[in-house]
């Protein structure tokens, strides 16, 4: 069973900025927690979790996300995404590079 850290260990909580898009939601804590590869995913590997994402990635949130960046990404967006070039363009190419997940789910 994990011991809580004490709060003073912890990093400060900050809301989001005015303005920031809604969170999309892609499925039910449970289903994430029972998934096969959430541990692994948890403890840092990398398939692992690209498999979870994958896994749990649902039609409702991927047009969530269309609609959201229908004309580009919000402006309280930008300069997180320019830091993050090559996972905006892996995103942004999703459904070309991984079309048999297209599917519905």
């Amino acid at each position: 069973m994990p011991v809580a850290a004490p709060a003073l260990l912890l990093p400060p909580r900050t809301p989001w900025p005015a303005g920031f898009p809604a969170v999309v939601v892609h499925t039910q804590t449970a289903l994430r927690d029972h998934h096969p590869e959430y541990r692994a995913a948890k403890a840092g590997d990398a398939e692992a979790a690209l498999t979870l994402a994958v896994d749990l990635l649902s039609d409702a949130g991927a047009e969530a996300l269309q609609a959201i960046l229908r004309d580009g990404p919000p402006s309280s967006c930008r300069s997180r995404l320019k830091k993050r070039r090559a996972s905006t363009l892996f995103l942004m190419r999703w459904p070309r590079c991984c079309p048999a997940n297209s599917t519905s789910r």
